[in-house]
């Protein structure tokens, strides 16, 4: 090698100290890119975890909001209470204000450390009738009445009743008469009759006259015999048209009438 062209001590020095500072800062450029990546990887993931944090509860709150839970869909209200003082009978007239969702519970009547229970009969317009033998029960001390649901098990109900709250007289004026006809059938054997099926969706019995009115098409009238139908319950009344006859393809409209002057209308095609 020539020595004329040979890199002095102080030339090799130099090299290996700007090699050094060179591979110092790559080294150090590459740490700083580095630590920002972690950075922002870090502020992901902090910024993911309060997201899942806020919303969450925020979904939750808003979902229950939308749909309410079956407690505060399903209520049930008293609509009046009597007592048989003779038989120490409590009677005790419910409402479900989402006759819907059909409800198979228990009344529970509390005073002091007694309780009485029975279970509830509900009607199709959501009407629900509970009668409770209260042996014992003081008529000087108000008392509790609640209705717990079975399924699932959950109060409905929960008030105190004042004795001033208990009417002998209340059922007189809350019974409805409420009835509607499902179907008319017109046999194919035998065209001067009608066949009509019924319903009692009231919280009383109805007691229908023989007189029925079968308006259409050259009939004009028709009968049937005197029934009563009780609450909650079905009934058939098959009506006679005597000399008039219902003809397939025509339209005729059925209407019942009960002794305390309800009327109850179908139309139906034969």
């Amino acid at each position: 090698m020539n020595s004329k062209n040979a890199p002095t001590k102080i030339q090799v020095r130099v090299l290996v100290l700007c090699s050094a500072k060179y591979s110092g800062l790559i080294m150090l450029k590459y740490s700083v890119k580095r630590l920002k990546a972690m950075q922002k990887a870090v502020m992901y993931v902090f910024v993911l975890v309060i997201g899942v944090a806020i919303g969450i509860p925020v979904g939750v709150f808003v979902l229950s909001q939308q749909t309410p839970s079956m407690e505060e869909q399903v209520k049930v209200t008293i609509l009046g209470i009597e007592y048989e003082t003779s038989d120490s009978v409590l009677k005790i007239e419910l409402l479900n204000d989402v006759p819907e969702k059909n409800l198979e519970g228990n009344v529970v009547v509390f005073q002091d450390e007694k309780q009485w229970t029975s279970e509830v009969t509900w009607y199709y317009t959501g009407y629900g009738e509970a009668e409770i033998i209260c042996d014992s029960i003081d008529e000087t001390q108000n008392f509790r009445i609640t209705y717990i649901e079975n399924n699932p098990k959950s109060t409905y109900l929960d008030r105190i009743i004042e004795w001033n709250e208990v009417s002998q007289t209340f059922f007189a004026f809350m019974e409805t008469e409420e009835m509607k006809i499902t179907s008319v059938v017109f046999p194919s054997i035998d065209n001067t009759t009608i066949t009509v099926n019924v319903q009692n969706t009231g919280t009383t019995d109805v007691s229908i006259i023989t007189t029925v009115t079968v308006s259409g098409l050259g009939v004009t009238g028709g009968s049937t015999t005197a029934a009563t139908v009780g609450k909650g319950g079905t009934g058939i009344f098959s009506v006679e048209l005597g000399t008039e006859e219902w003809s397939e393809g025509s339209t005729y409209t059925v209407e019942l009438l009960s002794t305390k002057g309800n009327k109850f209308v179908y139309t139906a095609t034969a």
